[in-house]
């Protein structure tokens, strides 16, 4: 009698085992297909399409906005079709300002040949530019570019011959000289002359 509950027992055991692992094997076998079925779903991850919604319950207008202002377009992001328009004022802070002068002289002269007698003038005048006050005596150099020859013939005496001078500058104070020489070559008028001619200038830019 005691061997019959013995077996009893241990058949009972060994049908609980039995399903407790068949139980267990079930619930293995489920697990895998919802991981299959998760690994199979597709979805794109740039647009979101395809994708499980991980808020799909969207509470809307769920505050009070401020006057003049109307949900969708409180963010300035679209929403049902709409931008909000933001305007920047740009300050621009106060800038001071200073008004400078740089002068500039361009040296030019005047030059003429008078006789006593009206007599007609033959020859030549010549008009050149020096850098100091005496016609290059205190250590001045005539000027480059600044020599101007004209040829008289038969003139009128008192003409006047002007220098167009338009590329030497001035820039500080000095003294400037032309030299007027003019070199006869009729013989019923035997002297020649010069005439040294200064400029002493002050510039205060």
């Amino acid at each position: 009698m005691a061997l019959s509950r013995l077996q009893v027992s241990i058949l009972g055991l060994g049908a609980a085992v039995l399903l407790a692992t068949q139980n267990i094997d079930t619930r293995a076998q489920a697990q895998i297909a919802a991981s299959n079925t998760q690994r199979t779903t597709t979805g794109d991850p740039i647009t979101g399409e395809g994708l499980p919604n991980p808020a799909p319950v969207v509470t809307r207008n769920w505050g009070e906005l401020p006057a003049g202002r109307k949900w969708g377009t409180t963010a300035g992001f679209p929403s049902d079709g709409g931008f909000e328009e933001w305007k920047v004022k740009v300050y621009t802070p106060a800038v001071a300002t200073t008004a400078s002068s740089e002068q500039n002289w361009l040296p030019n002269d005047t030059a003429r040949v008078t006789t006593p007698g009206g007599q007609l003038l033959n020859g030549t005048l010549t008009i050149q530019l020096y850098t100091d006050g005496t016609c290059g005596a205190s250590g001045g150099t005539a000027v480059s570019g600044q020599n101007y020859p004209f040829t008289l013939t038969n003139e009128a005496s008192g003409t006047d011959h002007v220098t167009t001078n338009s590329s030497y500058k001035v820039t500080a104070s000095t003294s400037v000289s032309w030299l007027v020489t003019f070199t006869s070559s009729d013989p019923n008028v035997i002297e020649s002359s010069s005439h040294c001619e200064s400029t002493a200038l002050t510039i205060s830019n």
